[in-house]
């Protein structure tokens, strides 16, 4: 019987395990975090985590996963990630099972941000200035040389945790601090830091998917971030945009460019710019694996393009036909709902009037009563997330916005 390895298959990669038995697979698990860190960052228990699995793994050890793997009574068929903590991991299999994968002396390079910022450089795309560092003296030598704003972030974080938009010298050390040596989003140990030149302009996100011997732009979406005196560039909207609106075009373009530079020839790519207004659009990062935030389910269900299907597919049978054009049905965005307020939660409000707004689709709520509420900063600090659809554009816009303003929470 042929088995898909799936490691870390949360947030928007769970739905490949239950994609996987709809195509016959039997899914085997790997989960390399500890159980804690998905109960905190994602909201899930043990017994989600073990859904639609015929056998789980937990361990981030590739030798002891490839002993695993080879004693079950599965033939191993595909090795994909589910989210960033699974990506290496994932590439790593495949390469020592010689199943289908991308381009193996890259891995590090699509999920490390100092190595991916150097090879960014190396292969000449736009990039701002940059250093990893590992002490204060390399830090406060980089602070010398540049103007505010500056940005210091955690190599292997996720969800803007451990990213800091800075305006002083002092913030920055004080980044520093939060960083160095301590855990990040996923409960790794950083041991570098990252520290570069601000990125200005809109942000944009161009997921990729590679079909074995082409990469496509299947989608693309405008982020809508806040800024407080707090903490800088949290989460508000995030909003599609049309393949074929004309602005974004040399968005769109770059994005595909960059997947094929970072040697991600199969399967789905997430892709964050910006485009500068001096310097034109530039890479934040990126990530060989489906987006986040469930945007893969909006795709499968208004587009005639499938995201999960497709990426079993690609990584059992090595290439794959993608539709031309992918056409979208509907415009989508998601409203996250931050929070800047402290005590123990005494009411909640909103819910229902949001679920009869036109555009509303489905909602996540993080919080209860009874609950400790902390002022929001990163993602998974985000109380309300709501998922919205709309063939009307403008319908939809308001209808996020009305979202934003019906959310109530008393402390």
């Amino acid at each position: 019987m042929d088995a898909i390895a799936l490691f870390d298959p949360i947030n928007s990669g769970e739905k490949l395990k239950s994609t996987a038995r709809d195509l016959g697979f039997k899914v085997i698990a790997i989960y390399s975090r500890p159980l804690t860190v998905y109960e905190m960052q994602f909201h899930v228990t043990e017994d989600s985590l073990r859904e639609d699995c015929d056998e789980v793994i937990f361990s981030d050890n590739p030798e002891i996963i490839l002993e695993k793997l080879r004693a079950v009574r599965f033939k191993i068929k595909a090795a994909i990630p589910g989210i960033d903590s699974g990506v290496e991991l994932a590439d790593t299999i495949a390469h020592a099972l010689k199943l289908p994968g991308n381009q193996y002396d890259l891995s590090a390079a699509r999920r490390d941000k100092g190595k991916m910022r150097q090879f960014l450089k190396r292969s000449g795309f736009s990039c701002p200035d940059f250093a990893i560092c590992n002490t204060e003296k390399k830090v406060a030598a980089f602070v010398s040389k540049h103007k505010f704003p500056l940005v210091i972030k955690t190599p292997k974080g996720a969800a803007t945790s451990h990213v800091y938009v800075c305006e002083t010298k002092k913030a920055v050390l004080e980044g520093f601090k939060k960083i160095q040596g301590k855990e990040n989003f996923f409960g790794e140990t950083a041991t570098t830091t990252v520290i570069e030149t601000f990125i200005g302009g809109d942000e944009y996100i161009v997921n990729t998917f590679g079909d074995g011997e082409k990469v496509h732009a299947t989608d693309l979406w405008v982020y809508e971030k806040l800024q407080t005196e707090s903490f800088k560039n949290i989460y508000y909207n995030v909003i599609s945009i049309p393949l074929t609106d004309r602005k974004t075009q040399s968005i769109k373009r770059i994005g595909v460019e960059l997947a094929e530079a970072f040697g991600i020839k199969r399967g789905p790519a997430h892709i964050e710019l910006k485009n500068d207004p001096v310097r034109g659009p530039m890479m934040i990062e990126l990530a060989s694996r489906l987006c986040g935030a469930k945007l893969p389910e909006f795709i499968q269900k208004y587009t005639n393009f499938d995201p999960y299907r497709s990426t079993i597919k690609v990584f059992t049978k090595g290439t794959i036909s993608l539709p031309d054009p992918i056409v979208s049905e509907k415009h989508c965005a998601v409203a996250f709902c931050p929070l800047f307020k402290k005590g123990t939660v005494k009411e909640i409000s909103g819910i229902e009037e949001i679920q009869k707004l036109d555009s509303y689709e489905s909602h996540n709520l993080n919080i209860k009563i009874g609950d400790i509420l902390t002022p929001s900063t990163y993602v998974s600090t985000t109380p309300l997330f709501v998922f919205m659809a709309n063939s009307n554009r403008k319908k939809l816009l308001k209808d996020l916005e009305s979202a934003h303003e019906l959310f109530q929470v008393n402390v």
